[in-house]
C-alpha cells in the first residue's frame, strides 16, 4: 500500500479531463432531462434522482471518479503504459454520454 502515501499522482492532466468529463455528464444529463423529457437509463443514477433530484447524482458520479483513480494509480505503479491506458480509457468512455446529450441537444434544436 506504499503508493497510498505517494506525494503525487501519476496522471494529473488526465484526471482533471475525466473529473471534467465527469462534470459535464452530470450537467448535460440534468440538462436532457430537465428540458427534453429524456430518461435516465442507468439504473442506479436514474434511482438516485427519483430519490434525491439532481443532486443525486453528484455524489454517485464522483464516487466513481475517486474509484477509477485509485485503480488507475494501484495499476500505474505497477505497470505505468497500462495504469495510463486506463486513465485514457476512463475520459473516453466518460466523454460519450456528454457527445450523445449534445448530438441529442443539437438534433432538438435543429428540428425547432
Amino acid at each position: 500500500m506504499r503508493w497510498l502515501t505517494e506525494k503525487h499522482v501519476l496522471y494529473p492532466d488526465l484526471y482533471c479531463w475525466y473529473v471534467l468529463a465527469a462534470t459535464l455528464d452530470i450537467l448535460m444529463t440534468t440538462i436532457v432531462m430537465t428540458h427534453f423529457d429524456a430518461i435516465e437509463v442507468n439504473l442506479i443514477a436514474a434511482h438516485l434522482i427519483e430519490r434525491f433530484g439532481f443532486v443525486g447524482l453528484i455524489p454517485l458520479k464522483f464516487a466513481t471518479v475517486v474509484l477509477v483513480v485509485l485503480i488507475c494509480e494501484y495499476v500505474g505503479r505497477e505497470r505505468h503504459m497500462t495504469g495510463q491506458r486506463v486513465a485514457i480509457t476512463a475520459v473516453g468512455l466518460s466523454s460519450l454520454p456528454v457527445v450523445a446529450a449534445l448530438a441529442q441537444v443539437g438534433l432538438v434544436m435543429l428540428v425547432l
